[in-house]
Parts: structure tokens; C-alpha cells; sequence
């Protein structure tokens, strides 16, 4: 709905169902709606900054005096604002257009100029939006090339990386160890959490790459220790299966799938792309 009336007040136009973008008194704009993460990123292409500090003294105003701002990131020659929406009931399109306002009054008062977000020039060759990687941008076609080049090189050096499987299981072993003595001071569920947290990252972190092996190791190393941890606890007699075990159980299962293939995806490099928002 604030997408639908910040589109309508500054004639922006909608490449993606949750983006608009356009110029806004000269300077190039995109709004994204981030349902997941409930929060909206603001971006502005700003370039022909002369004093970086008093500018970097404005962004840190703009985030300490609006407690919906979340962050604002300075990035090569454009900003992101990130706008939390987890306020109930309070009128996003109101808060979304003031901090607007306040952004682009302030940018014209001090002269910037508003071009390309990578190299900054407001005469380069076709600027469009795109999205790279998780970030959308107003980009030129030369900066868009050189980037697409890079983030290709990035994802062939990713592909061609062979996984360390004995480094990787020691990972996998350590973190499901150090998670499974977690025992003693934690209820089951937190210690299956914990543990199949660590045996999964270890393992992406010192095999640099996750294939199906990856993902299925760490999930019965973390059983194993996560029980092993629980029965040692319970030595004395007064070892019970009951719903923390359960939960615990599902935990390790559930949440080393999920991270498992998130690992193996983004040790391919699946993560890196780049495309221009409008196809032609």
C-alpha cells in the first residue's frame, strides 16, 4: 500500500512487485519492500559530495533522531536507508515520504548531483536499475558490465574450488562436540540448536565448499554428540525422553537441512547475481 502512494506521488515506476524507482526532483530513487525481514530499503544515488564529514554527520542525525530507521549504509556514490515496518498501525506512506523529504531537501541545499551509484557520473551511458546480488541499484552500462565480469570471475573461482572433506569433517566434528557438552548447562532443545549450528558453519568454513556429503555429515555427527552429551548428563539414572528431546531432535533434522543446502548453494556462488530489473 505506501509502494502503491509513494509510486503515485512521484511518478515512480514498478519493475518488481515490491520495487518502485524513478527520479525524484533529479536524483535517482528505489524503494524496496522486504515482507520477510519486515523493513524497506531506501535508495539514493548521491555523488559530488565535497565534505564527506558533514555528510556522514547527516546520515548519522538522520538514523540517531528516527527510531523506524534501522540503518543507513554509504556505499561507492548512493546510500541505503533501511526503515523498519514493525510498527503497527503506524502510517508507513507518512514516515516513508518524510524521510524522503528530509533526504532529498537536504541533497539539493548542499548541490550533490545524482548519476550512476558506482562511478557517479550523471552523463554515463544508459543508467537503469538492477539488482546485484541482494542490493538494487541505479547503474550505468559500463559499471554494469565491469561488475557482471567481476561477480562471473567471483562465481567460476567458487565453482572450481574442490571441497576439503577431511579439514571439513573435523569441523563438523568439532562443532557437534562442543555443542554436545553443552548439555550439562542447557535444556536439550537449545543443545540441538546449538549444535547443529556449529557442525554445519565449521564445516562450510574449513571445507570451503558443501556438496551433499556436507549437508547429511553434520546432521549425524550433531545426533550423536547431542545424545551422546545428553546421556553422559543423565548417567545417574534419571535419563527420560521427553519434549525438550523432541524438539531438540526436529531442531537438528529441520535446521540442518535448511542450513545444509543454504550452505552448499552458497558455496556455488548462487548468491551472486546480477540483471538489469527492466528485460529488454
Amino acid at each position: 500500500m505506501a509502494l502503491e502512494k509513494l509510486a503515485e506521488k512521484y511518478n515512480l515506476k514498478r519493475p518488481e512487485v515490491k520495487t518502485v524507482e524513478g527520479k525524484i526532483d533529479g536524483y535517482y530513487v528505489n524503494i524496496t519492500d522486504d515482507n520477510v525481514v519486515k523493513k524497506y530499503y531506501l535508495t539514493f544515488n548521491v555523488s559530488g559530495i565535497a565534505d564527506k564529514k558533514e555528510f556522514e554527520k547527516f546520515l548519522k542525525e538522520l538514523e540517531d533522531k528516527n527510531s523506524s530507521i534501522w540503518n543507513v549504509k554509504y556505499e561507492k556514490n548512493y546510500i541505503i536507508v533501511e526503515v523498519s515496518q514493525k510498527r503497527s498501525g503506524f502510517n508507513h506512506f507518512k514516515e516513508l515520504k518524510e524521510i524522503i523529504e528530509k533526504i532529498i531537501t537536504f541533497f539539493k541545499e548542499k548541490n550533490y548531483k545524482s548519476g550512476c551509484g558506482y562511478c557517479g557520473l550523471e552523463d554515463a551511458e544508459n543508467i537503469e536499475i538492477a539488482k546485484i546480488v541482494d542490493q538494487r541499484v541505479h547503474i550505468c552500462e559500463n559499471c554494469f558490465n565491469k561488475e557482471k565480469r567481476r561477480l562471473d570471475e567471483r562465481r567460476e573461482e567458487m565453482l572450481n574450488t574442490k571441497e576439503n572433506i577431511f579439514l571439513g569433517i573435523l569441523g563438523a566434528l568439532a562443532g557437534s562436540v562442543i555443542g554436545g557438552l553443552t548439555n550439562y548447562f542447557m535444556v536439550f532443545s537449545l543443545v540441538g540448536l546449538l549444535t547443529i549450528i556449529l557442525s554445519q558453519v565449521l564445516y562450510s568454513i574449513l571445507a570451503k565448499k558443501t556438496s551433499w556429503f556436507g549437508v547429511i555429515f553434520p546432521i549425524i555427527t550433531s545426533m550423536i554428540c547431542a545424545f551422546g552429551g545428553y546421556y553422559l548428563k543423565h548417567s545417574d539414572g534419571t535419563l527420560i525422553i521427553n519434549d525438550q528431546v523432541y524438539v531438540g531432535t526436529g531442531f537438528i533434522l529441520i535446521i540442518g537441512i535448511v542450513i545444509g543446502i543454504f550452505m552448499k548453494k552458497l558455496s556455488k556462488g548462487d548468491f551472486l547475481v546480477i540483471e538489469k530489473l527492466y528485460k529488454n
